[in-house]
């Protein structure tokens, strides 16, 4: 044998377990596999931005079932692939020979460029397909409660204009740092009665916005039209929701629908 040869023991199964609980793959790196550890990588990120590109797509009624399905998905190849990692390292034969890349700090490094990359990814799925936020205020109640997570369609607008009725999230225009949602109350070209009794038409490229509790509600009427460029998506759906009372377990897959004479639908 070469006597420049590096003869490790037997990898370590708890080792290989934790690195890629950490960063799928890693511990595929760790037993010496790295392609088997790369294209587990891919194969998460990708599961995840897919899944959740496809599930804004569907209709109300299901984009819940399908978010849950996308992270159920992501979650069994996680464990699988961390899974896989520590039976193979409990098979290696306590002749491995450590590979170059066997140093504590490549697998930080490595664990550094992959949580860049997932945040990357991240970022551009909330960007253009999916973001999720919660609802700090009572305006929008009863149709939208104080303690709900809501999740926000990112692709609905890029391919038409909001329409009435529309729950919306966008840049509160005397505080961009901010994010709003009200529902949309009038389009461009429409006419709106202001406080006051006063009548004006919504510019062009703009729309009215008011919350559902009229009473509590810091909306058009105050702060004016929106610009349809500042407007970052539609509200569709409960996801989750938790008040004084605990979790409000009957609000969980709720769809935030539009206003239709007067009714919620």
């Amino acid at each position: 044998m070469d006597t420049n040869t590096i003869v490790g023991k037997s990898r370590n199964g708890f080792a290989a377990l934790g690195l890629s609980l950490a960063l799928p793959g890693l511990g595929q790196v760790y037993n010496g596999e790295v392609i088997k550890g790369l294209c587990f990588f891919v194969l998460v990120m990708a599961a995840h931005f897919a899944g959740f590109a496809l599930a804004v797509r569907l209709p109300d009624s299901r984009l819940f079932g399908g978010l849950l399905l996308t992270l159920s998905l992501v979650l069994l190849l996680y464990l699988g692939i961390a899974a896989e990692a520590y039976r193979t390292a409990k098979e290696i034969s306590h002749a491995y020979i450590l590979k170059p890349y066997n140093r504590v700090y490549l697998y930080a490094a490595i664990w550094v460029l992959g949580a860049l990359l997932y945040l990357c990814i991240g970022q551009y799925t909330r960007a253009n397909y999916v973001h999720f936020f919660k609802i700090p205020s009572h305006s929008m109640e009863p149709g939208v409660l104080a303690g709900d997570y809501v999740v926000a369609d990112r692709l609905c607008y890029q391919h038409q204009s909001p329409q009435k009725g529309d729950v919306i999230v966008f840049v509160y225009p005397d505080d961009r740092s901010k994010v709003f949602m009200k529902r949309v109350a009038a389009l461009p070209g429409d006419t709106v009665t202001l406080p006051g009794g006063r009548s004006e038409k919504v510019p062009h490229g703009r729309i009215f916005v008011i919350g559902d509790n009229q009473k509590d509600s810091l909306d058009s009427r105050k702060f004016g039209t929106v610009p349809l460029a500042d407007v970052m998506g539609k509200i569709r759906v409960v996801y989750f929701s938790r008040g004084a009372e605990g979790v409000r377990w009957d609000r969980i897959g709720k769809i935030v629908g539009a206003v239709k004479d007067g009714n919620r639908h």
